[in-house]
């Protein structure tokens, strides 16, 4: 069912067996895994079904970071949430992601990648994308031309990444919950604090206010913060009537430990000669007819064997494809995006991408509409367009766990008179140590095994690396096995509180190369399977 904060009454009561709070990746997974069951579930989404700019400016605040990115950028608060411009790959975490390791000097994960796997499975089909098969180069030699590139396997090796359509989990699934007779959305619903007995022990009720000033009361016996990795955090620091420091804060660990994935251009190869026979690396997107027309790329990262030993962090290269692919894959995009209503993220950027190349997105055009391989105008005879001598370097890496970089709250107030988020987020010498040496082994291989020369551009050396952000909010409520090392149990419930869970990227200790967007779906999977076993 699909229901509006503004026709409920002043200061009601709405009552169910669980209340999930943020209609996100994680939040409308969880409540359509529970759909269809005997529990009365409700899902407060802030926003609307449309984008709307007093809402989104809910998610101002302050950044004091080593990059002041204006903080409202880089999330969507309406249905669907950040799944709204989402760019769709996706790869699950590595063995050794979910390790205790000796370069990192807090635990690891609780869980173990096998506790994942079936859940991941899961998560496949829900983010619409193939069968869960990423770093078997066997399979994909069956299923296309994959050859590897010529290096040595002992300190890089290939992994395989999937691309969601990418799914816009607003619109995919809107049509299911409103259909829903247990699932009730609430569009237009702002939590601003979760209230407790007493002792703190429980979460009683939330409070929640339309723009309209109106307030209403949420109860319910179990609740869920499913608010992205930035708003979770801050809702547990403002609820602090009874916990004067926020919930789950017991040894100030709420809100620490904050990550994103590192981003930096790490410069360029240039190869010996044409490398054209290795597609899958260049071309961001490889179509694979045999499966669904699914869209599969390849990378590299470390070795398990080369991280242990010089103590770095997980990492990926990616090959960026010629100035004509990225114009051929912008368009792509841009035609997809558009044809379903959004504006594409970072519209100008690929916009620059098709106009840059608009011969080579022409020929593409005029080949698909007249289903002929012939050229048009024979533009493609004018060079060896097929030839690949030069690729950039895209570097993404995991960002060391940091007990300093942390959210917290501000002391700006938004229009509910709430505390605004304040985001210290900061990296260390083991993160540019990482940035430094990926490329460094990467020029080695290229070098020792005669493929090319790299460039590596002089901001890696320099001694604080001015990285990107990837948007990827995680940490600041790490999963733990006990309340003195995280905010979150290995069932993701908040420690020291029954019945108060969280969904959330949030909750990564540690967040290895790949995107989070499929293991938050995966964690919400296996949430939605655990909420379901306390009422059975």
């Amino acid at each position: 069912m699909l229901s509006n904060s503004f026709s409920i009454e002043e200061k009601s009561i709405v009552e169910a067996d669980i209340c999930i709070v943020g209609a996100g990746c994680a939040g409308i997974t969880l409540a359509t895994e529970l759909n269809h069951s005997t529990l009365k579930v409700i899902l407060l989404e802030s926003g609307s079904l449309e984008y709307d700019d007093k809402t989104q400016s809910l998610y101002e605040g302050e950044n004091i970071s080593i990059n002041p990115f204006k903080l409202e950028n880089t999330r969507l608060r309406y249905f669907g949430g950040s799944t709204n411009h989402w760019g769709g790959m996706c790869h699950p975490l590595d063995e050794t992601d979910f390790l205790a390791r000796e370069d990192i000097p807090y635990p690891g994960w609780p869980i173990r990648l096998n506790d994942l796997i079936p859940y991941y499975h899961r998560a496949q089909s829900i983010c619409q994308l193939g069968p869960f098969v990423y770093d078997d180069e066997n399979y994909w030699r069956q299923q296309i031309n994959f050859s590897p590139l010529p290096i040595s396997g002992n300190l890089l090796e290939t992994a395989f990444f999937q691309y969601s359509p990418p799914t816009r989990f607003g619109e995919v699934y809107l049509e299911a919950l409103k259909k829903s007779t247990n699932v009730d959305v609430i569009l237009n619903a702002n939590v601003l604090e979760l209230e407790t007995s007493n002792d703190a022990n429980n979460i009683t009720q939330v409070r929640v206010a339309n723009l309209n000033g109106k307030i209403f009361f949420v109860k319910a016996k179990k609740f869920v913060l499913s608010a992205g990795g930035l708003e979770t955090p801050r809702l547990l620091l403002l609820s602090n009537k009874v916990q004067k420091n926020g919930l789950g804060n017991q040894y100030d660990l709420l809100g620490r430990y904050y990550m994103d994935h590192l981003s930096a251009w790490g410069g360029s190869l240039q190869f010996i000669t044409d490398q054209s026979n290795f597609p899958w690396y260049f071309k961001i997107r490889n179509i694979v007819k045999n499966l669904g027309n699914m869209e599969v790329g390849a990378l590299l990262t470390p070795t398990a064997d080369l991280m242990k030993k010089e103590g770095l962090t997980n990492f990926r290269i990616l090959l960026l494809p010629t100035e004509e692919e990225r114009g051929i894959d912008s368009a792509k995009l841009i035609t997809h995006e558009l044809t379903s209503g959004h504006i594409p993220d970072n519209f100008g950027g690929h916009l620059k991408n098709v106009l840059s190349e608009l011969d080579s997105v022409a020929n593409v055009a005029y080949k698909s509409l007249f289903h002929t391989n012939n050229d048009l105008f024979e533009i493609h005879k004018k060079n060896d367009s097929t030839a690949i001598t030069k690729v950039n370097l895209d570097l993404n890496l995991e960002q060391l766990p940091n007990r300093e970089s942390r959210v917290s709250l501000s002391t700006d107030r938004d229009i509910f008179d709430q505390n605004r988020i304040k985001l210290d987020w900061r990296t260390s010498e083991a993160d540019n140590k990482t940035a430094r040496r990926a490329l460094e082994i990467f020029a080695m291989e290229c070098g020792k095994y005669n493929l090319g020369r790299v460039y590596i551009p002089d901001t890696i050396n320099e001694q604080n690396i001015a990285f990107g952000i990837s948007s990827h909010h995680m940490g600041a409520t790490r999963m733990a096995s006990s309340a003195s090392e995280g905010v979150v149990d290995e069932n993701c419930r908040v420690h020291g509180i029954g019945n108060l869970f969280i969904a959330s990227s949030s909750v990564f200790p540690t967040a290895g190369w790949a995107n989070p967007t499929l293991t938050i779906t995966a964690l919400s999977v296996r949430l939605a399977d655990h909420l379901k076993s306390i009422f059975s």
